[in-house]
């Protein structure tokens, strides 16, 4: 008999948490949005203090919202506390708040929401969040993509490189121009090689983004696009030059010169 009792009060206990934790949350979205700075901090304080079941529950209660519409009080709870928390020095309460972006993710919702959530993520990503990340690539590969490059850890690039060699048409180029931006050897290599690929777009975007990078490991390949292509190679081959001389690097620049005042001869 004294067993029961006690396991019925101990699920009560836990019933009473559960219900308060509910209860604090919506205690705190009947308060957005803020009217002051002060306000702000205080409310997201206290969703920090809710812990990752409060973002799943926000995320759940916007899924299925009509698309468009970032109006809910979650809405602005979840925008809200992504930003203030990127602000903050504290590494354990970014990676918590970070766990409840990703379980929220890898609930069963909407596609708008996902985007919703993977824009907030965004900003608190780190390697955690990576196969959640992933496993969005192949539906929101936009969204998906630019999350993970802002990681910007060796392991996030090579997600996104491996995620260039299964890729296709609009997907693979929106991560040609994601790890164009990235100072890596790895990503001048798998950039070189789509400069054979049979889509010209691809081709371009590789191009491009080679040229941005200003890389002298890019060089060949730029060197030989102009040659093959001298009208519209040579202006992207002077860029090219313009963008290393920015970075103090002048070293190809006689041999740019050269491939120019060459086709200008002819």
């Amino acid at each position: 008999m004294k067993r029961i009792i006690l396991s019925y009060t101990f699920m009560m206990i836990l019933f009473q948490a559960s219900t308060y934790s509910q209860t604090a949350l919506d205690s705190v979205l009947m308060h957005l949005p803020a009217q002051s700075t002060a306000e702000l901090q205080l409310y997201m304080d206290q969703l920090v203090d809710l812990g990752p079941s409060a973002i799943v529950a926000m995320a759940k209660n916007i899924n299925g919202h009509l698309p468009g519409k970032y109006d809910m009080k979650e809405h602005y709870a979840l925008s809200g506390l992504a930003r203030y928390v990127d602000n903050q020095t504290d590494t354990e309460t970014k990676q918590v708040i970070e766990e409840g972006f990703i379980e929220a993710l890898n609930s069963d919702l909407d596609v708008e929401t996902d985007v919703f959530l993977i824009e907030q993520l965004r900003s608190l990503a780190s390697d955690k969040s990576l196969s959640t990340l992933q496993a969005k690539i192949s539906k929101l590969c936009e969204p998906a993509i630019q999350a993970i490059a802002a990681i910007g850890s060796d392991r996030s690039i090579q997600v996104l490189i491996d995620a260039l060699n299964t890729s296709q048409g609009y997907c693979k180029m929106v991560i040609a121009k994601a790890i164009g931006k990235t100072d890596n050897q790895t990503v001048t290599t798998a950039l070189t090689d789509l400069l054979n690929d049979s889509d010209q777009q691809i081709k371009m975007t590789a191009l491009n983004a080679l040229i941005a990078s200003g890389k002298p490991q890019a060089f060949p390949s730029i060197l030989n696009f102009a040659k093959a292509n001298p009208g519209t190679g040579n202006a992207l081959l002077l860029k090219y030059g313009e963008i290393m001389a920015q970075k103090g690097n002048t070293q190809k620049l006689s041999e740019i010169l050269d491939q120019v005042e060459a086709v200008g001869d002819a």
